[in-house]
């Protein structure tokens, strides 16, 4: 959405542009791995507060930026670092440390809120950028990360159920009566023996020496890399086919509208009939999307690719998340999944910048899009292959 109007009023080419977001996405990458150990040491209401300090603060710094090197510092470092701390890597942690039996239905609910406020700051920043000018909208976005975020993460974030005297799925402590929702007939001390037994832990040394690791990895870099061409490009490839700045940003917006829908419905079919095959789904229905967009380019194939593709732009996420956690153990999702998240992120930043060396190059995003469907297919493949009922055996005792 900001893509345009910066480029209008400085000169500023695609490139150079797509630069400033590659570096907040490889800096955001790099910062999984770290804030996944912070988590497993530090309390959670801390590191999600500093990260929406400088999500506010990179954002805020916009408003009096003049050179393209103040982008790339603002947007690329700073709020790199701000959403490492704010982003996928907290949530997961979190939602696996309260959840078992329904880990993948919490994991679609949190990550549904990503495509909730798609849905609603598409539009919202195009229509601020038209009427009052792009510099007003980076003002209100850098005060919305501090106004409701703050409040919500010291006053209502609990680290662990054990805070509260909880068991994973609000079970009640060891000797306790048995709670409502629970497995029927099984008695809490063998909830019990699960949650230590989930709790143990793979080391990142054993887990990149496995098969398992490698096919949740491989694909996630693809999936960063197809991700981030479309939140970076969307709105300014379809500009170049003339269509009209709030149809792009309706589409878009309604991109988060249907995630949130795919995203619930991947999440609650991954605890029905496992993670991999819904998976599996969201690239396929990735793949037609981008056909879509290689074929047709009018104002209905704009909003029939925002189905397809909002069917799964978040989805993979919670899936991949929840995979980790069934073959590792949730002790491990901190620092694998940070790995896993980083290759996502060096994915999304060389998607999103050879994406536009490469428009630049051929005046077209074709070859672009017919790579992502090439990628995507191949992620099909990859993702079946999961062992995903049979969990990595080498570990650390979970007290370790």
């Amino acid at each position: 959405v900001f893509l345009p109007p910066l480029m209008q009023e400085f000169g500023w080419s695609r490139s150079q542009l797509s630069l400033s977001f590659a570096i907040l996405t490889l800096v955001f990458g790099l910062g999984q791995p770290v804030v996944g150990i912070l988590l497993e040491r530090y309390d959670s209401r801390i590191i999600l507060s500093v990260g929406a300090v400088l999500m506010a603060g990179g954002t805020l710094g916009m408003i009096y930026a003049t050179r393209i090197w103040h982008v790339h510092i603002l947007i690329g470092l700073i709020t790199g670092v701000g959403f490492s701390a704010l982003g996928v890597i907290p949530t997961a942690v979190l939602i696996s440390r309260w959840f078992m039996k329904l880990k993948g239905t919490a994991l679609g609910v949190s990550n549904a809120g990503v495509s909730i406020g798609q849905l609603i700051f598409a539009p919202l920043s195009m229509w601020l950028v038209l009427a009052i000018g792009w510099r007003t909208a980076f003002f209100v976005t850098g005060i919305l990360f501090l106004v409701p975020l703050l409040p919500l993460v010291l006053l209502l974030l609990r680290n662990r159920p054990s805070d509260l005297g909880l068991l994973p799925d609000g079970a009640a402590p060891a000797g306790g009566p048995q709670p409502e929702g629970s497995r029927t007939g099984a008695p809490v001390a063998a909830a019990a023996r699960d949650v230590r037994e989930a709790e143990e832990r793979v080391p990142p040394r054993v887990a990149l020496r496995t098969m398992s690791y490698w096919l949740l990895a491989g694909p996630f870099i693809i999936c960063g890399a197809t991700v981030n061409l479309v939140n970076l490009h969307f709105v300014v490839m379809t500009l170049d086919w003339g269509i009209a700045p709030m149809v792009a940003a309706n589409a878009l917006g309604l991109v988060g509208a249907v995630n949130a829908v795919g995203i619930l419905i991947a999440g609650n079919l991954s605890d029905r009939f496992g993670r991999k095959i819904p998976l599996a789904g969201v690239y396929m229905f990735r793949v037609l999307a981008f056909l879509i967009l290689m074929f047709n380019h009018s104002v209905a194939a704009v909003y029939v690719f925002a189905v397809l593709y909002g069917l799964t732009s978040f989805s993979a996420a919670p899936l991949t998340s929840a995979l980790v956690g069934d073959v590792f153990g949730i002790r491990s999702v901190g620092s694998l999944l940070g790995l896993i998240s980083m290759g996502h992120q060096i994915g999304g930043a060389l998607g999103s910048y050879l994406a536009a060396v490469v428009f630049e190059i051929t005046g077209s995003y074709q070859l672009v899009l017919l790579a992502g469907v090439v990628l995507l297919t191949a992620n099909i493949a990859a993702t079946l292959l999961v062992p995903e009922r049979r969990r990595v055996q080498a570990r650390i005792p979970a007290q370790a």
